[in-house]
């Protein structure tokens, strides 16, 4: 999923539809089963994008050129990262 790259999006800011898929969706969350679920939606990721596997509650990201654990683990990867909201 090759996409514009990041975006630091400003409040207010108009959002063309053609960011929608060129940033937002290399900057969400996807969650997957397994590994194998994540591999056939996700051929060719992009780096720094972020995964979280169901199966074993593992948060990762891709570093562009593995998927690397980013903490957590056991359900709970809230203490590793602070999520802030509008």
């Amino acid at each position: 999923m090759a996409g514009l790259g990041r975006k630091v999006f400003v409040a207010g800011e108009v959002l063309e539809a053609s960011e929608v898929n060129g940033y937002l969706q290399d900057q969400v969350i996807m969650v997957f089963g397994g590994t194998a679920q994540r591999g056939s939606a996700i051929p060719t990721p992009s780096a720094g994008m972020f995964t979280f596997i169901t199966a074993d509650s593992s948060f990762q990201y891709w570093n562009g050129s593995a998927w690397i654990d980013a903490g957590g683990g056991g359900g709970d990867f809230s203490s590793q990262f602070l999520l802030m909201g509008a």
